[in-house]
């Protein structure tokens, strides 16, 4: 009985052991991906250089910026100055950005800041302050803006600002009318005064009843005139100081025969009285804030009244019927501006293209905008859309504005980076980004960047020694930063072509048999182009994985992702390196030569001789052929190093394979873990069953055949 039992184990346990012997192929260690995006990864530290154009922002992917930005200059003409703060007009066109940086260039930035609705602008005083700037309207060919120039610009002087082209949107400092675009309005940071009325009444504005009716807000503007007689309404908002000289520009429409809206400034809502009683100019119900400056625009009487609290003057102005207006009037000592223009639909602004000048003693009481709508008998409506309060440019000449190109003087800073910390995991690393689009094309050399645990923040990258590198860039070259030296040496400067974006680029590093790092491959969109560089960067002294940028670079990507895993080649090759090394010292030639021959775990044979020849002048090739029965073949380049005491030299080794490769690793092909493991288990179940009966058979033959002796 026991000696079958015995048989039984042991035949289980063979079965078992042949079965693991033949799937043993298959239950190679399976080690699982490790995926990190870096700048969301939690804790991760980050290093960064000093001298970027703009800091790189972090919002929907990574934005390098380096260089995309041209110089205006302010000019004042007159004798007085812009007051401080000062809100500039400036209307850019495409073609004066052509003419600043190129057609090719100019094109990009256009479009791209199209696409944008110009919020990707950002303007900087000299001293890279933001400034706050509010796009009025633009077209495929013009912008028009206003910038606050915290300063104001000099008495026949000269103001210089940046207008930079940044991937992302620049609110709150830069905002836009939001009847051109909603959501981004900064009016209210931008000017002296504010209000937009589509719909609602601002908080910091209030509105008021001088006879019957009250302002109703509509899609189409407050409404302050109903059609109805004798009715007469009011806003109202306060304006920085009761001293400066101030212009309000009032977008509003009417619909009929009467009578007027007034624009007012610096008078006291405390008291109203009726426009008309000055000058006798009639106005039904239109109110005055007394002892204030309006200009009352009567399209009962197609006539504009600027006046004082006792004096009127007069011009022309639009009649009765539907009219979508912008009317200016402006002040400066006791001189008065007043122009106005036309437009087709609600809510536009557009600048007058002359004025009439008044000489009128400048009534002040408290420093108050006011705007005031009425009718009599006759009637209308009036609605209003926006009011914009700005100082008065001097003797109402707006300073000239010139777009033109940054100094060459001044070249922005080669080699700015951004990089996050990571540690490897397993001995294979795959760095993906998407570059989403490129609005300035490629230029020196950004690109992905490894760096060693021991980077800092520098001014730069190409400049500094104590720390590693490796530099794969967009423009198709890799490059090493070593330790002891400032800059980059160019390993290649053409491993691959330069991609057109959009594009997708994945670099793969694997740990090489010396534990330094190699380029594996790059992968450009479907392409692979395979580099094998080893570079003299420890594997384990990695610490930093980031982007890299040169002058005039712009581009957009997704956060950089990083997956590690490991991969152990099935694959046996002997290698036979012989070594010879001339040196000439004193007219002397000495040749040394060494041979060795490394072997690895054998599943097939591939030897391969290599030639090593190095001189004095620091130049190294190498060339290793082998030859063996082929079932794929497969050609790489690897680039090592010899170091010396004083240089260090990049060695290319080309090498031409022909075998039989099998790799597993977490993207492995082969059966699964479980599913191995689950046809383990049935192999022995179908090897014991037959061997459990068989036994059990064997021992009641052997127990009947023993009664029998017995009896």
């Amino acid at each position: 009985m026991r000696a079958k039992v015995r048989k039984l184990v042991i035949g289980v346990a063979l079965v078992v052991a042949f079965t693991l012997l033949v799937l043993q192929p298959f239950l190679l260690p399976i080690n699982a991906q490790t995926t990190t995006t870096l700048p969301s990864s939690s804790g991760t530290s980050v290093v960064e250089s000093k001298d970027w154009v703009l800091k790189p922002k972090l919002v929907n992917g990574l934005v390098i910026l380096d260089n995309a930005v041209v110089n205006i200059t302010i000019n004042n003409t007159q004798a007085i100055a812009a007051p401080a703060p000062f809100d500039q007009f400036i209307n850019i066109t495409k073609q004066e950005l052509v003419n600043a940086v190129g057609a090719s260039l100019a094109s990009t930035l256009w479009s791209q800041a199209m696409s944008y609705h110009f919020l990707n602008l950002l303007f900087t005083n000299s001293s890279g302050m933001p400034l706050y700037a509010w796009v009025m309207n633009f077209t495929t060919s013009w912008v028009a803006i206003w910038v606050k120039l915290p300063n104001g610009v000099p008495a026949h002087g000269t103001v210089n600002i940046t207008m930079v082209f940044t991937n992302t949107s620049q609110y709150p400092y830069t905002g836009i009318y939001s009847a051109i675009y909603e959501g981004y309005d900064n009016g209210n940071y931008t000017f002296a005064q504010y209000g937009y009325f589509n719909d609602t009444v601002p908080s910091w504005w209030k509105t008021g009843v001088y006879s019957s009716f009250s302002p109703t807000p509509t899609t189409s503007g407050l409404e302050l005139l109903n059609d109805a007689s004798d009715e007469g309404t009011y806003v109202y908002a306060s304006i920085p100081n009761l001293n400066g000289n101030y212009t309000v520009l009032v977008s509003w429409w009417y619909e009929g025969s009467a009578d007027a809206l007034d624009q007012e400034l610096y008078g006291n809502v405390s008291k109203l009285s009726s426009a008309g009683n000055i000058g006798s100019t009639g106005g039904g119900d239109t109110p005055y804030a007394a002892n204030g400056m309006m200009v009352q625009n009567e399209f009962y009487a197609s006539a504009a009244y600027v006046k004082n609290a006792t004096t009127s003057s007069s011009t022309s102005f639009y009649g009765t019927g539907t009219h979508y207006v912008t009317t200016y009037f402006a002040i400066q000592g006791n001189t008065q501006y007043y122009g106005y223009s036309n437009h087709v639909l609600p809510f536009q602004i557009t600048l007058p293209s002359s004025f009439t000048t008044f000489h009128l003693v400048t009534d002040r009481a408290t420093p108050t905008v006011f705007i005031g709508a009425g009718d009599g008998s006759d009637t209308s409506y009036i609605y209003l859309d926006t009011v914009i309060v700005i100082p008065t440019p001097p003797n109402n000449v707006m300073p000239s504005a010139t777009v033109f190109a940054p100094s060459s003087t001044a070249p922005a800073m080669a080699g700015q980076y951004i990089a996050w910390g990571y540690k490897p995991e397993g001995n294979m690393l795959s760095i993906s980004i998407q570059v989403k689009n490129y609005t300035t094309g490629i230029h020196g050399f950004p690109g992905l960047v490894v760096y060693s645990a021991n980077m800092g923040n520098y001014t730069n990258d190409n400049s500094t020694s104590g720390f590693s590198a490796i530099l794969v860039s967009f423009a198709g070259a890799v490059a090493y930063h070593p330790s002891d030296a400032s800059t980059y040496t160019f390993i290649n400067t053409s491993a691959f072509p330069e991609p057109k974006p959009p594009f997708n680029m994945t670099v793969t590093l694997a740990k090489d048999s010396f534990g330094d790092t190699s380029v594996f491959k790059v992968f450009i969109n479907k392409t692979v182009y395979m580099l094998n560089v080893s570079l003299p960067l420890p594997w384990s002294q990695i610490g930093y994985i980031g982007l890299r940028a040169d002058p005039d670079n712009n581009f957009t990507s997704t956060d950089p992702a990083v997956t590690a895993y490991n991969t152990t080649i099935g694959v046996t090759t002997t290698t036979t390196t012989t070594t010879t090394t001339t040196k000439t010292i004193a007219n002397t030639t000495i040749t040394s030569t060494t041979t060795t021959t490394t072997t690895t775990t054998v599943t097939a044979t591939t030897t391969a001789t290599s030639t090593v020849t190095a001189t004095s002048t620091v130049t190294a090739t190498s060339t290793v052929t082998a030859t063996k029965v082929a079932t794929t073949t497969a050609t790489s380049t690897v680039t090592s190093t010899v170091t010396t005491a004083v240089t260090t030299v990049y060695v290319t080794t080309t090498y031409v394979i022909t075998s039989t490769v099998t790799v597993k690793s977490a993207t492995s092909s082969g059966l699964s873990l479980s599913s191995i493991y689950v046809l383990v288990a049935v192999v022995v179940i179908l090897v014991a069953i037959p061997a459990g009966i068989m036994a059990s058979r064997s021992t009641a033959q052997d127990s009947g055949r023993r009664y029998v002796q017995k009896a």
